[in-house]
């Protein structure tokens, strides 16, 4: 008995604290009311669009993975300053995702066999790091991931363009609103090899290259020598390099001059992208006028799939984050609105009116229509307050005459005009 009275006790406590607490969401995570899921929404179905033009499949991975699948494969500040790593109950340790690629590489290595290439696959789905929030950047968002994995060919690289574009496109946006920028990882090795540079100063040389737009002179050079790396030797390769690029950017660029996408396009050689795994093309997606950070991102690598147990295989990919894109849509006048999802609001306004009023809604959705009920109470008006805010076109009122003759009182609430109608024709009125 005493076990209980003490339980009793606890739960009391706790119902007091959380009755006198003002619990906020987490800092860097969002909540969704309808009109923020809206979005995502729009966006998910946008890109669910673009996606299966191009044969793409939908997948998606877990939420957790174990932290070596990212110790060796992200860059070294998602591993050690962004991803949320904790040990589970049995002292695994473990990590939310905060990227696909090793994941994507992770499930096709584990069925390669059987699996017919090239794979063309997407998802969109959540995501954390753990981030300083910021306008653009939480520590939750969403994630659009889009890959070819078993083509090594310059096309693949032209496909995924391709449909960056005609996505960007789709949503309203134009080659003056954004760019491409383009860079070959593999032109930049060339080049530091050129200039006498070794290998194990690449890494190096592409994190600098990879923070260099964000900061201002002075700030490269430290961070330079932060690095170990000669400021002068890297800068000097910039400059060399600004107006040359690889074959097979020529190429990719001459492909796309061919469908009139090649505007789109310019060639960055300080584009490296932060994670180890790239090993050839690389590309940002911005606003021209760069006032956000990048919109997307990606690139090819080689050796990924293989590193996790599988056979070679190349692939080429993207990810995209919706919270700076919805930002660059709200601010450009791009997103629709947001619209409750019923057209009608049925009002019964006493007790002896809701088994009629149920029928009637039932009546009407099987025809397709998307139907709210409301409980008067006798208060008719603010059961036309409640359709109005909800954005209804119609509200049915429902009262004992109604039940009585067998009729509704359909109200235009656009026009303001009323009838009385039989079921027949309310759905007539309504659909019209």
């Amino acid at each position: 008995m005493r076990g209980v009275i003490l339980f009793l006790s606890s739960q009391l406590t706790y119902t007091n604290i959380m009755n006198s607490m003002n619990i906020q969401s987490l800092r860097g995570f969002r909540d969704f009311y309808p009109e923020d899921q809206f979005k995502i929404n729009y966006l998910r179905n946008k890109i669910a669009e673009v996606c299966n033009l191009f044969g793409y499949e939908e997948f998606e991975g877990p939420a957790l993975e174990p932290f070596e699948l990212y110790a060796a494969k992200s860059s070294d500040e998602i591993v050690t300053e962004q991803a949320f790593v904790f040990e589970d109950r049995g002292g695994e340790k473990i990590a939310l995702r905060p990227e696909l690629t090793p994941t994507l590489a992770r499930m096709i290595a584990a069925k390669q066999g059987s699996m017919a290439f090239p794979a063309r696959l997407w998802s969109f789905g959540r995501f954390w790091r753990y981030e300083r929030p910021q306008k653009g950047r939480g520590r939750e968002f969403y994630q659009w991931n889009c890959d070819i994995l078993g083509n090594d060919s310059v096309q693949a690289e032209v496909e995924i363009l391709e449909i960056i574009i005609r996505f960007l496109s789709n949503l309203g946006l134009t080659r003056d609103d954004i760019v491409i920028e383009l860079n070959d990882r593999q032109f930049i090795n060339d080049q530091l090899v050129a200039l006498g540079l070794s290998e194990n100063t690449f890494s190096k040389v592409f994190k600098y290259l990879d923070k260099r737009d964000k900061l201002d002179p002075n700030e490269r050079a430290e961070y330079a020598k932060s690095l170990e790396i000669d400021h002068q030797t890297i800068e000097t390769m910039i400059t060399q390099s600004t107006n040359t690029m690889s074959d097979r950017m020529k190429e990719i660029i001459s492909r796309l001059k061919a469908q009139e996408l090649d505007s789109w396009i310019q060639p960055n050689v300080a584009i490296v992208r932060g994670f180890t795994y790239y090993t050839g093309i690389v590309f940002e997606v911005s606003d021209r006028e760069k006032k956000y950070r990048a919109l997307l991102g990606g690139g090819r690598y080689g050796n990924l799939v293989e590193q996790l147990g599988g056979k070679p295989l190349s692939g080429i990919g993207f990810g995209m984050g919706d919270m700076v894109l919805l930002n660059y849509l709200q601010e450009k006048g791009l997103l629709p609105a947001y619209a409750p999802p019923a057209n009608i609001c049925i009002i019964a306004i006493n007790d002896e009116a809701l088994a009629f009023t149920q029928t009637i809604a039932e009546t009407f959705r099987q025809t397709g229509l998307a139907v709210l009920t409301y409980e008067a109470k006798g208060n008719v008006g603010k059961g036309l307050k409640f359709a109005d805010t909800k954005q209804c076109r119609f509200a049915v009122v429902i009262g004992q005459n109604e039940v009585t003759e067998q009729k509704l009182t359909v109200k235009n609430l656009e026009t303001g005009k009323q009838d009385l109608v039989s079921p027949e024709q309310a759905l007539t009125l309504i659909k019209k």
